[in-house]
């Protein structure tokens, strides 16, 4: 289970406020024609991996953790690239190694879908799971189950509109694997419920729009994979 990000006094928002505003008085001063700040100009991927220590430092979940350790790595990879420490820019490395992600993203579905089926090995009515799929198109399911369990949900270049207004929760709990690329998801709930997101979102969206919840004992949907420039939509 995840938990809330921790308070800090340095969050993200601050170091780009600040960040900006250096980048801000070193460029007039490059303008101005005071030649030491154009050197001190190389120096910007600082930002970025200050940034990646905040949201690491703030984050209460492996999710949140794991973004930003690549804001700290891709700062550091720049930052190195820009002092001439590395001679291989980030864009190299990607163009030769992007499979990974599509291993990393496998071996994660995989591993989510195995973990969610030995929690459901007991008894269960496999009406009460939802799989949707949309693929190079447009899928719409539902469900009224009273023992909904969770389920599995893929939009791949297309978008799944999924409604679960009338469903009720098993335990008070369900979980949904979640997996978009280049696709969208949908996602309509009843009043009262809990959304807790463990998604991972690389060059995407997720917009959590329900009415906030007063208790924490209300039933929990828990939303857990990866978007992949894609999107996500929660509301009531």
């Amino acid at each position: 289970m995840s938990t809330p990000e921790r308070r800090t006094l340095v969050t993200p928002h601050l170091v780009l406020g600040v960040a900006a505003l250096v980048a801000g008085v070193l460029l007039l001063a490059v303008n101005l024609g005071f030649a030491p700040a154009a050197g001190l100009l190389r120096y910007w991927p600082i930002a970025l991996v200050l940034v990646g220590a905040a949201k690491v430092i703030r984050a209460g979940s492996v999710p949140r953790t794991i973004g930003g350790a690549v804001w700290l790595v891709v700062g550091a990879w720049l930052l190195a690239n820009s002092l001439g420490i590395l001679r291989v820019t980030v864009w190299q490395a990607a163009s030769t190694y992007w499979p990974v992600l599509l291993v990393v993203l496998g071996l994660s579905i995989v591993r989510q879908t195995l973990s969610r089926r030995r929690e459901g090995d007991r008894a269960m009515d496999y009406s009460d799971e939802l799989h949707v799929m949309a693929i190079l198109g447009g899928n719409k399911g539902s469900s009224g189950s009273h023992q909904f369990r969770g389920g599995e949900l893929t939009a791949i270049l297309g978008g799944v509109d999924l409604d679960l207004t009338h469903a009720r929760l098993a335990n008070g709990r369900a979980v949904l694997d979640v997996f978009t690329m280049w696709g969208g998801l949908e996602l309509r709930l009843p009043e009262g419920w809990i959304v807790e997101n463990q998604m991972v979102v690389a060059l995407g969206g997720y917009e959590d729009r329900t009415r906030p919840v007063g208790s924490a004992d209300a039933p929990r949907l828990v939303l857990r994979g990866t978007t992949l420039m894609g999107g996500i939509e929660v509301r009531n």
